[in-house]
C-alpha cells in the first residue's frame, strides 16, 4: 500500500486484492471439498466455463466492449483464457487433489513473488518492444522478501527451550 515518497494509502486497488485473497482462498477449499467426488476434468471444464460467463458479464457490465476491441486483444484474451485458466487451473486441480490446502495455499502465495521474477527475467532477455509494463521499485523488491520469509516461517517448527515438544512427552 507504499505510493511515491513512502506514504501509505489504503485504496480501491488495495479492497480488489483483499476480496481476491478470500475469493482464491474459498477455491482452494472448494477444490478440497469436492475433488474426491468429481472427476478433475469435469470440475476444471466448470472452472472454465465459470470464469468465461463471468468475465463476459462483468466485462458488459463495466467495460465499453467493441468487436474491434475484442479482436486487438485476442492474444491476451486466448493467452489467459487458454493458459492461465484452461492449462492453470486443470493443473492446480490435479496438483491439489493429494496436498493438504494449507500447503496449497503456500504454495499459491509464491505466485507474485514468481510472477514479480518472472517479469523482471523477462524484459532482460525479451526484445524491448515486447516488454511487460511494470515498475518495480526498491519497496517492491522489499515486499517479495516479506512474502518469502513468511511463507518459509510458516513451514518452521519451532520447539520450545529448555524441554521437550508437548507432541513427544511420555505420558507416564
Amino acid at each position: 500500500c507504499l505510493r511515491e515518497g513512502g506514504t501509505g494509502a489504503f485504496g480501491m486497488g488495495e479492497v480488489f486484492l483483499l476480496l481476491g485473497s478470500l475469493f482464491w482462498a474459498v477455491h482452494i477449499l472448494i477444490i478440497d471439498r469436492f475433488i474426491d467426488e468429481v472427476s478433475p476434468l469435469r470440475f476444471s471444464l466448470f472452472q472454465f466455463i465459470t470464469c468465461g460467463v463471468m468475465g463476459v458479464v462483468a466485462a458488459l457490465l463495466f467495460e465499453n466492449i467493441t468487436w474491434e476491441g475484442i479482436w486487438q486483444a485476442k492474444w491476451a484474451l486466448l493467452f489467459c483464457g487458454v493458459l492461465s485458466v484452461g492449462v492453470a487451473y486443470t493443473l492446480q486441480v490435479f496438483g491439489q487433489r493429494d496436498a493438504d490446502p494449507t500447503y496449497a495455499a503456500i504454495i499459491f502465495s509464491t505466485e507474485s513473488v514468481f510472477a514479480a521474477i518472472g517479469g523482471i527475467l523477462w524484459n532482460l532477455i525479451a526484445p524491448e518492444h515486447l516488454h511487460v509494463n511494470q515498475e518495480f521499485r526498491p519497496i517492491g523488491y522489499v515486499g517479495a522478501v516479506i512474502i518469502f520469509a513468511g511463507i518459509v516461517l510458516s513451514q518452521l517448527r519451532f520447539r520450545p527451550r529448555g524441554g521437550t515438544s508437548p507432541r513427544h512427552s511420555i505420558d507416564p
